[in-house]
């Protein structure tokens, strides 16, 4: 797969600051009610402010990784297969990518959905514990995810974040090469954003 050792240089030394825990949780409650009032283009422009930013937390993390985590931890509260909620979320995203379509944000929001719905089958167990139906819908989803990702990447991937959301749909697969590949072209790209380095150091770790 190559020596990603060497890459490591490439990232710039940012400054470090505040308190990373009680800030998530302010982020995240602000991107809640941003999307309750369906304030799309205030939430695009609050990450996209700070993706600008090279100040990092003491747990290594931006506030720009931190936004995008916490809109990924939102689609994961609904631990549930009924069909008509994630459609409601489904809905609520195809609003944001009417309302700011050039915007990579609820690109990413829709894959989340997709991913956050596909656990929900898979589980948490081992896997030769999860049915053979459950898996194929967990497979299928992730499928789906990777698809509409790749199918969007002219507009998602102007926001880093798109490499790492790849990057976790290929450790559900065998797909080390295209791992390698999206890590690659993700850290030229985007030299200073470490969570693409970090996210691809940790599914191989695995």
């Amino acid at each position: 797969q190559g020596d990603w050792s060497s890459d490591v240089v490439l990232f710039r030394s940012t400054i470090i600051r505040g308190d990373s825990y009680s800030e998530a949780l302010a982020i995240k409650e602000e991107i809640m009610l941003l999307l309750a009032k369906k304030d799309f283009k205030a939430l695009d422009r609050l990450i996209s402010k700070e993706l600008k930013s090279e100040a990092i937390f003491l747990n290594g993390k931006n506030r720009h990784t931190i936004y995008l985590e916490k809109l990924a931890e939102i689609t994961e509260r609904y631990r549930t297969r009924d069909e008509s909620v994630w459609e409601q979320q489904q809905q609520l995203a195809d609003e944001w990518l009417k309302a700011t379509p050039k915007s990579p944000v609820p690109y990413l929001f829709k894959a989340y959905l997709l991913g956050a719905k596909s656990w929900v089958y898979r589980g948490g167990n081992y896997i030769h514990e999860v049915s053979q139906d459950d898996l194929e819908i967990f497979i299928k989803l992730q499928m789906q995810r990777i698809s509409f990702l790749q199918e969007h990447k002219e507009i998602a991937s102007k926001d880093p974040f798109y490499y790492v959301a790849l990057l976790k749909s290929y450790q559900n697969f065998d797909a080390a090469k295209e791992a390698y590949a999206t890590y690659k072209e993700g850290i030229a790209k985007f030299p200073s954003y470490r969570p693409i380095y970090n996210t691809y150091i940790a599914i191989n770790d695995q």
